[in-house]
């Protein structure tokens, strides 16, 4: 099947364009007016399903788009959701649960999604999603660090962070970074307790700072979002 997905997020546009269960090519956009552009141009004739975190004015891409899916709580999907508000659920979370369902059928999986927030997210073997966590992103952590002090300076992520920082700088990166892998791995192991065999997949744009310090068995996929949301699509294009 021919199809495109798209991703609103909190700081991002995207997109992709499927053929048969693969991804051919992935677009990131400024503004909601270059989506538009977009869609014009390559998805007038294709289905198109679209995920918004952000309430912008999607329903105005009707105009531009034969067969248009908006995720929300009431869209049929291939898994059981036992979230108990769904019409709360980030449909970002949704997705890349969906897609990490499809890659790793019938075994329990958790999902972190590294955005402006982490996203943990857990559906098990029977393709039940209950839900999971969420906590600050590294730009919120950094940001607060500023925000709510005198004289702490704002600083950035990087790769390069150690245990022991010796200027206000290095002690801040060190401490969101370490922070948040020490979290990371903290939140692995309490689930491997109930579920030892559990596969881990990381995703979002921050993944690549972590995914080679991670604990454990984990795997990378950074288009996950877009693979759960091609999944919908199939399920509800036939």
């Amino acid at each position: 099947m021919y199809g495109a997905v798209i991703d609103i997020g909190n700081t991002r546009i995207k997109a992709a364009i499927f053929e048969n269960d693969i991804l051919k090519k992935k677009f990131d956009f400024e503004n909601f007016n270059d989506l538009i552009l977009f869609v014009k141009q390559f998805t007038v004739d294709i289905p198109v399903i679209i995920s918004d975190v952000t309430s912008s004015d999607i329903n105005s891409l009707n105009a531009y788009i034969k067969k248009l899916i908006i995720l929300d709580c009431k869209t049929p999907i291939p898994i059981k959701n036992n979230y108990k508000t769904p019409d709360t659920l980030g449909y970002d979370r949704l997705a890349a649960a969906i897609g990490a369902s499809a890659k790793y059928k019938n075994e329990n999986v958790l999902v972190i999604d590294m955005g402006t927030c982490i996203k943990y997210d857990f559906i098990n073997e029977k393709l039940e999603y209950y839900g999971g966590s969420i906590s600050p992103g590294l730009e919120i952590k950094f940001q607060a660090l500023n925000h709510f002090t005198q004289k702490l300076p704002l600083e950035n992520k990087n790769y390069e962070f150690s245990l022991i920082g010796t200027t206000t700088s290095e002690a801040i990166v060190n401490g969101v970074m370490n922070g948040t892998l020490a979290e990371i791995n903290g939140i692995i192991q309490e689930y491997k307790i109930t579920y030892p065999n559990i596969k881990v997949v990381i995703t979002g744009g921050d993944m690549l700072y972590f995914a080679d310090k991670i604990k454990g068995v984990i795997f990378a996929d950074p288009d996950l979002v877009f693979k759960g949301l091609y999944e919908v699509l199939k399920y509800n294009v036939k």
